[in-house]
């Protein structure tokens, strides 16, 4: 289980200080799938970043399976043994493979070909990233993201850049990947993708203004 307890993030402004997330509580079971929305600004990708451990809050406790967090050597350890991330703009090498961007996550040439089968991207694997279209970089990055054995995926505007019919398939690949027992938390502009998960939680001004279940 991952719980946030009065979790704050904020900056300093020159004399000012601006609260990105503020007093966000929030309790999430392994196996959910979350999606996040909310207008630009209102703390969305902060939020995943803090649960990432890829940036960490200014005040608040965060536990991850009942373990609180806080130190640099604890969020290391989320991002390489419990929390994968994709980035809105994939976040890959542009002049390196395919293959070789899955072997950056971790040195392991086996489950990356299994990988690139499961995404059908292995006919490309030894293509640069550089040359990929937009649907086939963003398989890499969530078979990249699988390369280790993460209990949760998380998501920052996975389709944004994507056509239709890449969309839908990233969507299939999400729902799937869930099915299969991993925890999936996404932040989404796109009303139609946020309907394929089972609880949308609303951010506005760094605050929850809504946590529903999406029957």
């Amino acid at each position: 289980m991952i719980n946030l307890n009065l979790i704050t993030k904020s900056v300093k402004i020159r004399n000012n200080i601006r609260y990105i997330l503020n007093n966000i509580s929030l309790d999430i079971e392994f196996g959910e799938y979350i999606a996040i929305v909310g207008k630009s600004g209102a703390g969305k990708s902060t939020l995943l970043n803090i649960l990432s451990g890829i940036d960490k809050q200014t005040y608040g406790d965060y536990f991850f399976n009942q373990q609180k967090i806080t130190t640099s050597k604890q969020r290391n350890e989320l991002i390489r043994n419990e929390c994968s991330m994709i980035m809105q703009n994939f976040a890959l090498v542009e002049n390196m493979t395919v293959m070789q961007n899955l072997l950056l996550r971790k040195k392991d040439k086996v489950r990356a070909e299994s990988l690139l089968q499961q995404f059908e991207i292995d006919s490309i694997k030894n293509q640069k990233i550089k040359n990929c279209s937009g649907g086939e970089k963003q398989r890499t990055a969530i078979a990249r993201a699988l390369m280790s054995d993460c209990r949760v995926l998380l998501a920052d505007e996975p389709t944004g850049a994507l056509d239709s019919d890449s969309s839908k398939q990233i969507r299939e690949i999400l729902k799937q990947l869930n099915d299969n027992g991993i925890t999936i938390i996404l932040v989404t502009h796109d009303y139609e993708f946020s309907l394929d998960a089972k609880r949308i939680i609303t951010l506005q001004d760094g605050h929850i203004v809504s946590d529903e279940l999406n029957h």
